[in-house]
């Protein structure tokens, strides 16, 4: 709907502004409302999980940002919410505690904004820009391969890595047994010890025991057919050791496949052992504990 928004005493800007420097969009955007109105705010939204690629920067580093341009705006935030419902309610509760009792309002939105979720009191109006322009995501994609050979570039980004919280990082082993064999892995840098089958669990897979048959395929070419829970435990990485974030693994049992195994992906070598004969010493530092669980959870599946 078409209105004149300069009968309004406030222009109120909803946005997430998650760019490195204003565009031209976000500068008519801007320009627009100001010109219109003679109070203006923005509002910038403020995500639950920051850090991540569609959320970079925070709500202060966003805040300065519009100010180094506008010092004379007033920039507040705006928690995201699961519900629309709630989070317009929100919105509106904290627009009431920065406005006059008698201002009038109108809420202003860019192409793709929240203005079609948007359910609360205030009218809307959206502003249209040409092309790419208005969109954040496309700056922030064209800037991914772009490093800069300059210390307030190098600065952010241990800014960011400093700023996050530690994350989990999960992976799968998979303890393949036929004939009382346990199929081992070995890597280039392993030397003489040996390891389970495994790898990285994906974002795009629905269970981990999606994560252990497609490792053991990668890797082995073997089809499982069924996977069995063994444990899960942290595991002390010699790679992530000086990191905060930590590799935790989730270990199954299969005897139920087909195929012959053959070393592919990052594997050089792969070959079957008799449990009896296999200690904690044959195997890689980062998987002594998960033998020993594992040979703990055999002799009892077949006592």
């Amino acid at each position: 709907m078409e209105f004149y928004t300069n009968q309004y005493d406030v222009g109120i800007i909803i946005g997430r502004f998650q760019v490195d420097k204003l565009h031209i969009g976000h500068q008519d955007l801007i320009n627009f409302v100001i010109n219109r109105h003679k109070k203006v705010i923005i509002f910038l939204g403020i995500s639950n999980i920051p850090g991540t690629k569609h959320d970079p920067l925070d709500y202060e580093c966003r805040k300065q940002l519009i100010l180094s341009k506008y010092p004379n705006l007033i920039i507040l935030p705006i928690n995201d919410c699961r519900d629309d419902l709630d989070w317009s309610f929100n919105l509106d509760k904290r627009i009431n505690e920065v406005i006059g009792p008698l201002q009038s309002v109108v809420l202003y939105g860019a192409r793709d904004s929240f203005i079609p979720f948007y359910c609360g009191k205030y009218n809307t109006q959206v502003l249209n820009g040409e092309g790419n322009l208005w969109t954040g995501t496309t700056i922030r994609e064209s800037l991914k391969n772009q490093a800069q050979n300059a210390d307030s570039f190098r600065a952010g980004a241990m800014w960011q890595t400093y700023n996050r919280y530690p994350h989990v990082i999960s992976v799968v082993d998979i303890a393949i047994v036929k004939d009382n064999k346990l199929l081992l892995c070995q890597k280039s840098y392993d030397k003489d010890e040996w390891g389970f089958i495994g790898g990285f669990s994906d974002c795009k897979s629905q269970t981990l025991e999606e994560d252990a048959i497609r490792e053991a395929k990668e890797e082995t070419g073997l089809e499982l057919n069924k996977v069995e829970y063994v444990c899960n435990l942290k595991l002390d990485d010699w790679r992530y050791r000086k990191n905060d974030d930590k590799l935790h693994t989730t270990l199954f049992f299969s005897n139920d496949f087909t195929g012959y195994p053959v070393a592919s992906d990052d594997i050089q070598r792969c070959e079957f052992f008799k449990l009896d004969k296999l200690t904690e010493n044959n195997m890689v530092q980062v998987h002594k504990q998960l033998f020993n669980i594992f040979k703990t959870f055999f002799e009892k599946k077949n006592a």
